[in-house]
């Protein structure tokens, strides 16, 4: 059932008003016309091209931005909300109850259904998957405007393990349901450096048995420096207690980016790695990549000017400059990918990318395989946990050309067993693309079952690069 709320900020009753409104437009579409999301220019964390949305019925979910509900029942903590709730919103709505997400995407304004669609990982990953394996249950507007609710084990569960990744292809979500983990306020942190990648992905791979663990993630400066940055969450009287370290703050604009800031530590990592230890509070914590984008602000913006400009270098300003200014924020010129390696697999890729590519820094985030059916456009099972490789910068390669080398890269992933988050560019042969890496027959039985397959474009058409369309 839906949740009853302490703290409202939107009622139940202005939801289904709202779902209803939704309803009613997808039903009464055009027979020849297709539905897409509309998306207004720069809030978008996709750099992909958006012309397939060209002459569909562009269906606006701009107030779907409530917490509609946060409670706890017999099954633990819950929060109902919306889809365009951002993750800084969803935080500030469960954290006074002292609960949160247990995997809260590095940047304040994803949203949640971004985060479903763009199957999402952070550093609580390594313990708890990814966002979608955090969901109990989705509202979804079906193709022919029906109104159904989607969980793992009612009438409709094939469509609730399907959703993740889809790219609103099988239907709207319109209200998801989140199950939250005990929090603290603040996180005490670890840093260690290696000096290798294969020791390096071994101790992420094995981050899950240090019990003590909430957060786990990497930062390789080059294949000789490379940082393990570790979190457990902690009470306010042990952050104050000054036994794990200095407190630090994360969130005003003079402050370093959080890349830097790791970057100047590693000579007293590598002094001495037991004693490189901070706290910080919880919610800068959740969002500190946010300012800077990462590091994809520094290859256009000094670091002093950076620390002077801080207040607009948040992720959500970057990509709106990039969005106004593409002769500046070249496309061409950046490899933007999130590329998913069994951990067995990753010192091998991280080998090919620094050879090939020479791009530095890299963005490690070990990936825990939740056991149960995956999504369609997902990771495969595996034996093994998988690493997020995060590639976010221009490359060193003196002839780097954007689709050859993003193919090139592509097909070593491939290789190796893994997969990339559609996000970003891609360019695979629809053969490929619907055999090889994703069960095609599935995905178009969904559609067909669910009255998406004359409703909404194929998710081919939508993530796929054609035409030289960036």
């Amino acid at each position: 059932g839906r949740l009853q709320s302490r703290r409202e900020r939107k009622s139940l009753e202005q939801h289904s008003e709202d779902v209803r409104r939704i309803a009613e437009a997808v039903g009464k579409r055009r027979p020849d016309q297709r539905i897409t999301m509309k998306r207004r220019g720069g809030e978008s964390h996709c750099p992909r091209d958006s012309s397939y949305k060209d002459g569909t019925l562009q269906v606006d979910l701009l107030g779907m931005d409530g917490v509609i509900g946060v409670q706890e029942t017999e099954d633990g903590w819950l929060a109902l909300v919306e889809p365009r709730v951002t993750m800084q919103s969803l935080v500030r709505a469960t954290l006074p109850y002292g609960v949160v997400p247990p995997v809260v995407p590095e940047f304040r304004h994803i949203t949640v259904g971004g985060a479903i669609a763009g199957i999402a990982g952070e550093s609580g990953s390594f313990r708890h998957g990814f966002f979608h394996d955090s969901i109990a249950g989705m509202e979804v507007v079906l193709g022919d405007g029906n109104i159904v609710t989607a969980t793992a084990d009612n009438e409709f569960s094939d469509l609730f393990f399907a959703l993740p990744g889809s790219y609103g292809t099988l239907g709207v979500i319109t209200a998801v349901t989140i199950k939250l983990v005990r929090a603290e306020p603040f996180v005490a942190m670890s840093y260690e450096h290696f000096d290798n990648v294969l020791e390096f992905a071994l101790h992420l791979a094995t981050g899950e048995k240090r019990e003590e663990l909430d957060f786990l993630e990497g930062i390789g400066f080059s294949s000789s420096s490379l940082v393990a940055c570790e979190g457990r969450m902690i009470d306010k009287g042990s952050a104050e207690s000054g036994i794990f370290g200095e407190v630090r703050r994360l969130d005003k604009f003079y402050h370093p980016w959080y890349f830097r800031h790791v970057q100047k530590k590693r000579s007293e990592m590598i002094r001495d790695p037991r004693v490189c230890s901070e706290v910080i509070p919880l919610e800068d914590y959740l969002f500190r990549h946010d300012r800077g984008s990462f590091w994809m602000a520094s290859y256009k913006i000094p670091s002093f000017i950076g620390r002077a400009m801080g207040f607009m270098l948040t992720s959500r300003r970057m990509f709106r400059l990039a969005s106004a200014l593409p002769q500046v924020f070249n496309k061409r010129e950046i490899m933007l990918q999130d590329f998913m390696l069994p951990f067995s697999q990753v010192s091998s890729f991280v080998e090919v990318l620094d050879s090939y590519l020479g791009v530095w820094p890299l963005w490690f985030c070990p990936l825990k395989d939740i056991e149960g059916p995956h999504p369609i456009f997902g990771v495969p099972e595996s034996d093994e946990n998988y690493c997020n490789i995060g590639v976010y910068g221009i490359p060193r390669k003196a002839d780097f050309d954007f689709e050859e080398d993003n193919e090139f890269m592509e097909l070593q992933m491939i290789e190796r067993g893994g997969r990339k988050v559609h996000y970003a560019h891609s360019f695979y042969p629809m053969e490929l693309f619907y055999g090889a890496l994703y069960d095609g027959n599935a995905y178009a039985m969904l559609r067909d079952k669910y009255n998406a397959d004359d409703a909404f474009p194929h998710i081919y058409e939508k993530i796929v690069t054609k035409d030289g369309k960036l």
